[in-house]
């Protein structure tokens, strides 16, 4: 998203930002300092925690920065990290950075100078803007994991950091091209099939290089897919409705409507079921949320792309740990929807099998 608006501004749907993702703090600002207790499964793509973060005779002390606490997809983010925390008996404080990359500047550089945290796992509000103090932990001898958006100017799983421990992210690209596969399987009776593609806020990485991914899969993969409006629906239901209604009006014989986020797929959902047109026009959303499922498994939506907040906490608190106790990580880099089962496209056909994290 993610994803409201982030996995990068407020999620991606809901919600994942960016937000997305798709897909979000110390002196002065509001910070959620409680550690929950309650149990979480280690990352099934880890296999799991073997050692306790007391063990070694090093307890982690956590400090783990988000976008933007008021979003759902960053909420189970933060939970998760708290819970995988809880669970290896790690302390943990997670710092807010409410859609604000100085802000987060500053809460990364007050957690420095405290002194109390050996272990700092970070979802950049700008991956270039954190990379100093991400740099000056790693100096210090702290263990840094970026976590759901990269540490650097490049949305890559690949460490653009010397030291970083490892990078367990959700790419933009995997959630286009998993978007452009649903919408060429909508599409597969239809030559031409006439698509509209709704993103959110173009200022937001990850929903405009979500949208590239789709554009560029569906111009060299599947020639039969024509896209006839495209607009910036901004995470919002609202915009969703108005921009689809618009379209029925120019556009009466649309085929598929694809969004990357569950809220204005719903604004869609709306509209057509309105103008009667539900029969006719399959919807996509985007964010693997619990509205998306639903909606799914009510006939509403065709599909939609997975996003997993709570595997991305997991994953990295896990990973964090075991490298501050020395052991090997293995792999340490995760692009999490396709390293997490069912995988990025969540239809029909799996949507059984996919639990939403948010």
């Amino acid at each position: 998203m993610t994803p409201v608006a982030h996995k990068g501004a407020r999620v991606l749907v809901v919600a994942a930002l960016a937000a997305t993702s798709l897909g979000l703090v110390a002196c002065g600002s509001s910070s959620d300092n409680s550690s929950t207790g309650s149990t979480a499964s280690a990352a099934a793509t880890t296999g799991g925690g073997t050692s306790t973060a007391s063990s070694g005779g090093k307890k982690a002390t956590i400090a783990a920065f988000i976008v933007d606490s008021a979003n759902p997809y960053d909420t189970s983010l933060s939970n998760a990290l708290k819970e995988q925390a809880a669970k290896e008996g790690a302390d943990i404080q997670v710092f807010s950075a409410d859609n604000d990359p100085q802000k987060q500047v500053s809460q990364c550089s007050d957690a420095l100078a405290a002194q109390k945290f050996n272990v700092f796992v970070i979802k950049a509000v700008s991956g270039p803007t954190v990379v100093p103090c991400a740099r000056q932990a790693i100096g210090k001898g702290d263990v840094v994991v970026a976590v759901d958006s990269p540490l650097g100017a490049e949305y890559t799983t690949k460490a653009q950091v010397d030291g970083i421990a490892a990078s367990v992210l959700a790419l933009p690209t995997t959630n286009g091209k998993a978007l452009a596969a649903m919408t060429a399987k909508a599409c597969a009776d239809k030559d031409p099939c006439k698509v509209a593609y709704y993103n959110g806020p173009p200022a937001f990485v990850f929903a405009s290089q979500s949208r590239q991914a789709f554009l560029d899969t569906l111009k060299s993969d599947h020639p039969n897919v024509k896209v006839v409006d495209q607009a910036a629906s901004n995470f919002d239901t609202g915009t969703g409705y108005t921009l689809t209604k618009s379209l029925l009006a120019k556009t009466p014989d649309v085929d598929v409507i694809t969004a990357d986020s569950e809220q204005s797929a719903q604004g869609s959902i709306k509209a057509l079921k309105e103008t009667g047109k539900m029969d006719q026009v399959k919807v996509i959303g985007g964010g693997g949320s619990k509205i998306g499922v639903t909606s799914i498994k009510a006939g509403d939506e065709f599909g939609t792309s997975a996003l997993y907040p709570a595997t991305l906490g997991r994953t990295s608190v896990e990973l964090a740990i075991k490298a501050l106790h020395g052991e090997t990580l293995g792999k340490t880099e995760y692009d999490i929807a396709l390293d997490t089962a069912p995988g990025p496209e969540i239809t029909k056909d799996n949507v059984d099998t996919f639990n939403p994290e948010w």
